[in-house]
């Protein structure tokens, strides 16, 4: 049966909390008449989550062991047969009812996101660190990203599945397909969310994902337009390179070393960067 959203729970290790959030996701689309299904992704949990789940009366999906948040994501979207894709978080920081809120876009836009304007439970480091990452996805992008991996979206599906294979399988998910959007164009909204406190411990390492997470945004952004990525690191070795050969012939008359293999270098890193540019410009056109 086709309906026009499927709801993506992905689950791993949430035992004390996804029966009341299941209970309470399937009321609210029993009173907002929501045409939407739902579809439970259990991601090799090591506790008993597949188990509560299933007392909601649902069919749940469940991978044999942990695959990742984004693995999960994917499983969801394969058997999903909505139109739109809408995934929201089970450990009880979303509310059912602000689906609403996001799907009012849809169709007008390709990917709604619920930023939230608070996250409760956050520690400092981990604010920091999502701080950094917006202002460096920004920058790549050239879009004020509000909010750069919320758990809470609606996506189009067919834009999911153009891309699927480019998204990875962790935390990270969320991540990239909000750079892809950007880069390549498709419209999006955000909209303001509050959100509740996690119940449980977070999935996330906050050193091994932080640097996961610049990593990938680099290498999305070098798919689309990486220039951004070269062009910077060529100004700052052409720059060190000119002022070290200024230093050399103010001082002793004579040229560096290291200022011919600074400029060199920030020569051949800019033309790295243009051919790739064209590239992934004829990629796009092909595509």
């Amino acid at each position: 049966m086709t309906v026009k959203y499927s709801i993506i729970v992905p689950v791993y290790n949430e035992e004390g909390v996804i029966a009341r959030f299941l209970k309470d996701l399937k009321k609210f689309l029993e009173t907002s008449k929501l045409d939407a299904e739902i579809i439970v992704v259990d991601d090799g949990s090591s506790d008993n989550s597949s188990r509560e789940a299933a007392k909601s009366g649902l069919n749940i999906i469940t991978h044999p062991y942990n695959k990742g948040y984004g693995a999960a994501l994917k499983t969801g979207i394969r058997a999903a047969s909505g139109r739109f894709i809408v995934t929201i978080d089970g450990d009880g920081q979303h509310r059912p009812e602000d689906i609403l809120k996001l799907v009012e876009g849809a169709g007008k836009y390709d990917m709604i996101v619920g930023a939230r304007l608070s996250d409760k439970g956050a520690t400092f480091s981990r604010k920091v660190a999502k701080r950094i990452l917006r202002a460096l996805a920004t920058y790549l992008s050239e879009s004020d990203i509000l909010d750069l991996n919320s758990g809470f979206r609606v996506i189009r599906r067919s834009l999911l599945m153009k891309y699927l294979d480019y998204l990875p399988n962790a935390f990270s998910f969320t991540t990239t397909i909000t750079v892809i959007c950007v880069k390549s164009g498709f419209n999006m909204k955000y909209v303001p969310i509050e959100v509740e406190k996690r119940v449980g411990k977070s999935k996330i390492d906050p050193m091994a994902d932080f640097t996961r997470f610049i990593i990938l945004i680099i290498r999305t952004t070098m798919l689309f337009t990486p220039l951004k990525v070269f062009l910077p690191i060529s100004l700052v070795l052409g720059i060190l390179g000119l002022i070290d050969l200024s230093y050399g012939l103010a001082t002793s008359f004579d040229i560096f070393d290291s200022s011919v293999f600074l400029i060199t270098t920030s020569i051949l890193i800019f033309f790295f960067g243009f051919l790739s540019d064209q590239i992934s410009t004829l990629r796009r056109v092909r595509e």
